[in-house]
């Protein structure tokens, strides 16, 4: 990711004001939905930071790839609100893996059955989409590109096909409890074989075809912030349930959904 980092700083380093900087840095960093592959393509390059499901994921990437890319480059940008630990604490982020489907069960079940269906737009995911979403990432995309890159990381990480997956696995038509209860289940196991890891070799790196080393720490501390970022999704969908049905009563009392 040093390349990302770099690009990042060439790319500020070509602006003709302070002002102009800041001010696109701020649009970056409050929004959460602009990458950066490239210099040249970053004003192109939009929206893509933010949880799928939502009206900005319409670029054909990777979103692993898009999201890493955006983090990235505010860590360099702004490491005052990026601040890392000098090592990887893995006995904590396992931890928290374990205790993310019992937050998704409780949120989840916040809405009615017909709310937990309900969704802003056609463009964004319903609470259950929500869910498939994150069961579909647990079976073929962390733990799969992990093994992958610790095993053997030279070799092609599992293909994901993200484009449309909502309709075409028909998310809101599941079964919302059987979905949590898989997930449960699915990282229950996950967990289990992340605790096998006890010589696991961290700094074992695949090189992504677009953005270079991405290393399976990367994507261990990348696990428990993508489910962070759909625990996040729900609370807006409950957001934004309130909205709805007050009527012509509104929410700004509650304060801004700056999440």
């Amino acid at each position: 990711m040093f390349e990302v980092e770099k690009t990042a700083q060439r790319w500020l380093g070509t602006q003709s004001s302070a002002a102009r900087q800041g001010r696109t840095l701020r649009r970056s960093i409050g929004t959460g939905r602009r990458g950066l592959e490239s210099a040249a393509r970053f004003n192109s390059f939009q929206r893509s930071a933010a949880p799928a499901g939502d009206s900005f994921f319409s670029i054909k990437a990777d979103k692993k790839i898009r999201n890493a890319v955006s983090v990235t480059m505010r860590c360099a940008l702004r490491p005052d609100l990026y601040t890392a630990s000098p090592s990887m604490d893995t006995s904590r982020i396992i931890e928290r893996l374990a205790s993310y489907p019992a937050a998704f069960r409780a949120a989840a079940n916040l809405a009615s059955a017909e709310d937990a269906r309900w969704k802003p737009g056609p463009e964004h995911w319903s609470i259950v989409e929500i869910c498939c979403h994150v069961l579909d990432e647990e079976r073929e995309d962390f733990r799969p590109r992990i093994h992958s890159t610790l095993l053997t990381p030279a070799a092609a990480w599992p293909p994901l096909d993200l484009d449309g997956v909502a309709v075409k696995r028909r998310y809101n038509e599941r079964d919302l409890a059987a979905t949590l209860d898989a997930f449960t289940a699915a990282r229950a196991e996950s967990v289990a074989w992340l605790r096998t890891l006890t010589t696991a070799d961290w700094s074992q790196a695949h090189v992504h075809p677009k953005v270079g080393a991405i290393s399976a720490g990367d994507l261990l501390a990348a696990w428990t912030a993508h489910d962070a970022l759909h625990l996040r999704q729900i609370g807006k969908r409950m957001y934004e349930l309130a909205v709805r049905d007050g009527g012509p009563h509104t929410a700004p009392y509650a304060g801004a959904l700056t999440a």
